[in-house]
């Protein structure tokens, strides 16, 4: 999953994903920085994650991933401002391939 960030959308927040030779899905997170052309790793989401869904909070600056496979109820955000993430409650039903939030 992967999402335009920052307050001139400079920067790619990609998030998750899967090892392809054992199809596992991975925390992992990576920033890419447009202008600079850089990448840095940033701190892993809570719960194993590909296919998810992944929205950005330009307001607030957090970034919402939810559902996907091996988390299919699960939601978080990270709020970029103080580099964490935070779990909120499961959802009711569980969304595994791309879900729209």
């Amino acid at each position: 999953m992967c999402t335009l960030i920052g307050s001139k959308l400079d920067k790619l927040l990609i998030v998750g994903g899967q090892f392809l030779d054992i199809m596992c899905a991975v925390a992992t997170v990576k920033l890419f920085d447009l202008e600079l052309k850089s990448w840095t790793d940033l701190e892993e989401c809570k719960n194993q994650r590909s296919y998810g869904g992944i929205y950005y909070d330009e307001i607030a600056e957090n970034v919402f991933i939810a559902g996907g496979t091996d988390a299919e109820q699960k939601v978080e955000y990270y709020d970029i401002n103080q580099g964490k993430w935070f779990e909120l409650n499961d959802l009711c039903l569980e969304y595994d391939y791309y879900p729209a939030i």
